[in-house]
């Protein structure tokens, strides 16, 4: 799958470079329509991708990964970088549609969470787990949840979802925290160099 036009994607719920678009607190919020979407601030990595020959994912490049994908580390607020390369490698290795239909399927795990098990004040956690566990996990904690009494109080169910939740990524040694390495209006050099927008 190709970039037909330079800086337009045809799958911008997961970025060129590796964030979970969909899983974002701002696309979600309608703030944000994803990586390469119309009318979204165009990054040197889009235009890189079309001087690659218009590939849609950083994966699928020569020269992947380069050091335009050394940025790892928390440094927004809104959708975590820990496992960008992570989920490229995957992308690489079972490809674009496989991977896209796996990214489908943990957003509508996100929607359920946020529609069923949240009391106000857990979006951003929620967005976190589904980015960074695995689909197989996710799958498990919500056959799990789907077994609570209806009735419930949701605080409760709530707190039953973030502590499966927490115990799945217990299992895999993944914080389910943000951790921010440094101010959001901080760069690092690569991405002063090169343009990045994440």
């Amino acid at each position: 799958m190709t970039i037909k036009n330079e800086g337009l994607r045809a799958y911008p719920k997961f970025s060129l470079c590796g964030l979970a678009c969909g899983c974002c607190t701002l696309y979600l919020g309608g703030h944000c329509p994803g990586c390469g979407a119309p009318d979204r601030p165009r990054c040197r990595l889009l235009k890189c991708a079309a001087e690659q020959g218009g590939i849609e994912y950083c994966s699928q490049c020569e020269h992947y990964p380069c050091k335009r994908m050394a940025v790892t580390e928390d440094t927004v607020s809104f959708v975590t970088c820990r496992h960008r390369l992570k989920d490229l490698d995957q992308l690489k290795r079972i490809g674009p549609a496989a991977f896209e239909a796996q990214m489908e399927q943990k957003l509508a795990i996100l929607a359920e969470l946020l529609e069923d098990y949240n009391e106000g004040r857990r979006k951003s956690f929620y967005c976190l787990a589904v980015t960074l566990l695995p689909l197989a996990e996710l799958e498990t904690v919500m056959t799990g949840l789907r077994t609570l009494d209806p009735a419930m109080p949701g605080k409760e169910k709530a707190a039953a979802a973030i502590n499966q939740l927490q115990a799945a990524a217990q299992r895999h040694d993944i914080l389910l925290k943000r951790n921010l390495k440094k101010s959001v209006q901080k760069k690092t050099n690569i991405e002063k160099e090169e343009g990045i927008v994440i």
